[in-house]
């Protein structure tokens, strides 16, 4: 695996992880769009792209392991509902995982037994999803289209049984809910970003998870949001070329890092209170500073926490990129 890689620490900011090694290897020789992965124990992920399959990945001896074709097809070839997005796999049942199509369904594979799941909502696109406990998938609907529209929702899903149902939905501000989280601090809340059709402001709706009743709502500049994920203090999202941090308190904005990408994914490691953005470079979550720039991914779209440490992404070309890293 890989090489040994020093990262550069910045300025007077104590860094307290280190990149060992980097290694990439190419999963597929041509991929489509920008793909999106989930890290489902050390040494597995799965990817899913804009072709509509997923696949599962061993990263050391590298190995595809497994491919299957999850979104439709209209005509009996082209495919629909396959442009993939918040790749979840499910907390307690790592070989089972979901994911967003952009379209008129959410996917579920049970990698065990091989089974795609469709779970269609009545609320239009599905851009968002994940696991509210056993056997619970919440899925985050919507559009910006430029007729009228309606508010949009969340809505949980039981999946048990032979055809998963719905029970229960809550409204929420705007037009589409672009991003949807799960915390798992002690307080169980749902995180959920809406933005409005106009595209230019959005929110931020804080539910509670037990019984989905709104505990406070945050008015943010922006909408489009790729990922939303929190700390004990704070609200971490990501949209276009920045990730911005936001008081868990009171919504104001703490920080914000912009970068050149057009797009803009990040990682959270709690352990080291640190987020590895898209463009490899590591800043401190309280703080918003870089503390270190790894080895590139040229074309990083997606970057995910490994579940022991480290970090793994996925590049437009096709490629996994893994980091160790030391305390």
């Amino acid at each position: 695996m890989g090489r040994e890689y020093r990262g550069r620490s910045q300025g007077n900011t104590q860094m307290t992880t280190t990149c060992r090694s980097f290694d990439q290897a190419r999963y597929i020789g041509n991929c489509q769009g920008y793909p999106c992965l989930a890290a489902v124990s050390q040494n597995e992920v799965i990817v899913g792209d804009w072709s509509g399959n997923l696949v599962r990945v061993r990263l050391s001896p590298f190995a595809v392991m497994k491919t299957v074709f999850a979104a439709g097809r209209i005509l009996g070839s082209t495919p629909v509902n396959n442009i993939f997005r918040s790749l979840s796999p499910a907390p307690d049942d790592p070989g089972r995982c979901a994911v967003a199509t952009s379209g008129a369904h959410a996917v579920v594979w049970d990698g065990e037994s091989g089974t795609v799941r469709h779970v269609a909502p009545e609320a239009g696109p599905v851009h968002s999803v994940a696991w509210l406990g056993s056997g619970h998938l919440l899925l985050g609907t919507g559009d910006y289209s430029l007729g009228a529209g309606a508010e949009k929702w969340p809505e949980v899903w039981h999946l048990d049984g032979d055809e998963p149902s719905c029970v229960e939905r809550v409204a929420l501000p705007g037009t589409c809910v672009d991003a949807i989280a799960v915390t798992e601090d002690g307080q169980r809340q749902i995180l959920a970003f809406s933005g409005l059709r106009s595209q230019d402001r959005g929110f931020v709706s804080v539910l509670n998870a037990a019984s989905l009743l709104p505990i406070s709502v945050f008015d943010l500049p922006f909408a489009m949001a790729g990922r939303v994920e929190c700390t004990e203090e704070l609200i971490l999202v990501s949209n276009a070329g920045a990730v911005r941090a936001i008081s868990r308190e009171d919504g104001g904005e703490k920080w914000c890092h912009e970068t050149v990408s057009e797009s803009t994914d990040f990682a959270y490691d709690a352990d080291s209170h640190q987020l590895l953005i898209s463009n490899c470079e590591l800043i401190s979550a309280g703080r918003g500073r870089v503390v270190a720039t790894w080895p590139v991914l040229d074309g990083c779209s997606c970057v995910r926490p490994r579940p022991e440490g480290g970090f793994v992404g996925v590049s437009k070309s096709g490629m996994i990129g893994v980091w160790d890293v030391e305390p």
